[in-house]
């Protein structure tokens, strides 16, 4: 556990965040094991080097090296290194806002996380508020407050421009993983939702919904119509005899591949097209 060295407030137009510094702003959730966890206030987060795998109960989302992240109260999500080298200075806040309209509440609130490039120097005051924290020279506490304020102004006039990154990119990656598993292991008596969700680190239920999402289709439909359009193919383009077809599809018997086959042409796999 990281000991808390001070608990800070920040004070703006019509809202104050309560920062919670430790000693080395050291993220305990940033290993090679992660689990989904929440907490109760954001938290930001700043890479430093290397970078980082952002994952939530529905995306996942690479942050790169010099770009902050913000994750909003009771977001699930868990963070991992993207290599060796991934360090992150992190720290969590309360934020209290006495007016709804204030702007940086508005900038700062949200249900996903979204990710910022560091285009206003956020690494060096970070920084220094580190060199403030191992230091303690007179009036560091001043010095802390001050470099954290700016920093959260910054952050939330760029939320506020729309200079953040929306996870779309990680929902493609997604869309690609499942196509590119049923192309390759479609074949395998193996291929299953369950194989497929441990490998995206998913529950069987939340890669039903991305199934569902991307191609408006169940997993089990979609394995379906992989090995079916195969044999479609196959039958209409080689010699190959219907009882090694079934074999080659993963099928226990060339009875079985035929009674599949036949539900979903609606005829016998030795009609072919023409």
């Amino acid at each position: 556990m990281n000991s808390v060295e001070r608990n800070i407030w920040l004070y703006f137009a019509a809202s104050r965040a309560m920062v919670t510094l430790s000693s080395d702003f050291f993220h305990n959730c940033l290993t090679q094991c992660p689990h989904l966890h929440s907490h109760p206030k954001y938290e930001l987060h700043c890479v430093v080097s290397g970078g980082c795998l952002l994952k939530t109960e529905t995306e996942e989302q690479t942050c790169p090296q010099d770009w902050f992240f913000l994750v909003p109260p009771h977001c699930m999500h868990s963070v991992c290194p993207a290599d060796d080298g991934a360090r992150t200075l992190t720290f969590t806040f309360d934020l209290q806002v006495q007016e709804e309209t204030d702007p940086v509440a508005a900038a700062l609130r949200g249900s996903r996380p979204r990710l910022i490039p560091d285009t206003f120097g956020g690494i060096q005051r970070l920084a220094c508020v580190q060199r403030e924290l191992a230091a303690r020279r007179p009036a560091y506490d001043e010095k802390i407050r001050g470099e954290l304020t700016a920093l959260l102004a910054d952050v939330a006039r760029a939320l506020s421009d729309g200079d953040i990154r929306e996870p779309a990119l990680a929902e493609e990656n997604r869309a690609e993983r499942i196509e590119d598993y049923l192309t390759e292991h479609c074949f395998e008596p193996e291929c299953s939702c369950a194989s497929l969700a441990a490998q995206m680190n998913l529950s069987c239920r939340q890669l039903h919904r991305l199934c569902l999402q991307y191609f408006d289709a169940p997993f089990r439909l979609l394995l379906q119509r992989m090995r079916m359009e195969t044999a479609e193919h196959r039958l209409r383009t080689t010699d190959v005899p219907v009882a090694e077809l079934a074999v080659q599809l993963g099928y226990a018997s060339a009875s079985s591949f035929s009674a599949a086959y036949k539900r979903y042409f609606g005829h016998a796999p030795t009609k072919r097209d023409t």
